[in-house]
This record gives structure tokens, C-alpha cells and sequence, in this order.
């Protein structure tokens, strides 16, 4: 598998960090070179960055919590060309995502992660992919959480999003089942 963490925060807004910005870019294209989706078996490339290209759809509507569409789709469509699967982010503090398919029909899909701490509400009437759809926050076990991943040994994704209380619920019967012999 192939692992690309890249800083989107200087995709979004790069006025004070341009040669940071080219920077990255010029890493970015040099590792995606050296992928091939060729590869017998495939490598799948994962991807993962704060501020999501898109929150539902690649082709929303550019807002404060998506990269705008004009480096978004073109971006999406070259990693997608170079194997990536699936693009872990986070930023809205809420759990969206969605398919993005290049112009082969392969899919890239985006996982928009809520946050570990604090989910934000959205708010009837704003625009959910801006700041006016914030309508508060919420915390605690039985919403904050994290999401766990799989990557088959096919390239397939699989992931859940699982809160704390979930979790804890998880690992006291896994706990449970091994001190009663069942685990033997």
C-alpha cells in the first residue's frame, strides 16, 4: 500500500506559502510517479489530508470546507490515474463523503471523517458546506469517535465510523468472551 499525507490546508489558501505549495505539488507528482496501477498485484494509494476535496459530491458547489473545484477535479482525476482508492480527511467535524469517478469510471472515494473531540450540528437554513451551516457542537463519548479502516489484499476499502461508547462496548465483550474460554 501507498501512503501520500499531504498539507491541503495550501491547497485551499497558499497566498503566504507559495513556494511551500509548489514544494509539495513537485513531491507529490515524483511519489505518484513512482506507482504503477499496473502492478500485479495492484499498490492502492491512500490519501490523506485535513480539508476534504469535496464534502458529498466532486462536483458541489466550492465552499469554505472543500478545495475549490478548479484544483479539486483535476486533482482527483490525477491521483485517481495513479491508483488512489480512497482520500481520508477530516475538517467538517462531521461524517460525509462520497465517489468520485474519473473519466475511465474508476472510483476514488472521499471519506470525510467527524472529529475525535467536537462535532459541529448543522444548522437548518445554512449551507451546510460553509460556516453558516454550523449550528453548534456537541461532544462526548456516544458522538466523538474515530474511524477504522481495512484495505484488503484486493485494494478494496472497508471502514466504519465508531464512537467511544461503541468502542468500549466492543472491546468489554472482546475482553468478556477471552477471560470465559471463549477466546481460546
Amino acid at each position: 500500500r501507498e501512503l501520500a499525507e499531504v498539507n491541503s490546508s495550501l491547497w485551499k489558501d497558499d497566498r503566504d506559502a507559495q513556494p511551500q505549495r509548489a514544494e509539495m505539488d513537485a513531491w507529490l507528482d515524483r511519489e505518484l510517479a513512482e506507482v504503477r496501477p499496473s502492478d500485479e498485484p495492484p499498490r492502492p494509494v491512500l490519501v490523506f489530508s485535513h480539508i476534504p476535496p469535496f464534502i458529498y459530491d466532486a462536483h458541489e458547489k466550492d465552499e469554505y470546507f472543500n478545495l475549490d473545484s478548479s484544483l479539486r477535479l483535476p486533482l482527483m482525476e490525477k491521483l485517481r490515474a495513479h491508483g488512489a482508492v480512497g482520500w481520508f480527511c477530516g475538517h467538517y467535524h462531521r461524517n460525509a463523503g462520497g465517489i468520485f469517478r474519473n473519466s475511465d469510471g474508476q472510483e476514488l472515494e472521499v471519506v470525510v471523517t467527524g472529529a475525535v473531540g467536537v462535532q459541529i450540528k448543522d444548522k437548518e437554513g445554512g449551507e451546510v458546506l460553509g460556516k453558516s451551516g454550523i449550528g453548534g457542537s456537541t461532544i462526548g463519548d456516544e458522538v466523538s469517535g474515530l474511524r477504522v479502516v481495512r484495505v484488503g489484499a484486493d485494494g478494496r476499502l472497508s471502514h466504519r465510523w465508531q464512537t467511544f461508547t461503541e468502542l468500549k462496548r466492543e472491546a468489554a465483550a472482546t475482553s468478556s468472551s477471552s477471560s470465559s474460554g471463549l477466546g481460546r
